[in-house]
């Protein structure tokens, strides 16, 4: 046994890279991710292990355009159920609104109150219990 003491203060250890196993040489900039033991020989090999987390780019729902620009991206809801959907401009989005209001089929007006907000709950009619009036059955 060596008298107490006489152990090296440091010990050489070679740095191995994570995702390609080269040695890292003495001096050599080594790279790593917060919080992970993994050592890197370069930033590739890092995020070839740590992926970046970039979005893919977005569409113009209208006209296909790929949006390069996050300021320029307009979220709409473009239906009843709120979906949303992206546009590149305002144009766009004018130009999605009228085609759609232009798609929609006209809706059937009520033939007796001749409004088209009315809801048709069944096709059947009856005569009620009082004469001279109609009531509606749920089928």
């Amino acid at each position: 046994n060596p008298p107490f003491g006489s152990f090296p203060l440091f010990v050489e250890m070679q740095m191995i890279c994570s995702c390609c196993k080269k040695i890292l040489r003495r001096g050599q900039t080594a790279f790593q991710k917060k919080g992970f033991i993994d050592v890197f020989c370069s930033k590739n090999c890092l995020f070839q292990m740590f992926p970046t987390n970039k979005t893919l780019p977005k569409t113009c729902h209208q006209c296909q355009k790929v949006i390069l620009q996050p300021l320029d991206l307009i979220m709409a809801a473009v239906d009843i159920k709120g979906t949303m959907k992206d546009f590149c401009s305002v144009a766009c989005l004018a130009s999605f609104k009228s085609n759609a209001a232009s798609r929609q089929s006209p809706q059937p007006v009520c033939s007796i109150c001749k409004n088209n907000r009315c809801t048709m709950v069944s096709n059947s009619l009856r005569p009620s219990t009082l004469p001279g009036t109609l009531s509606t059955i749920l089928v």
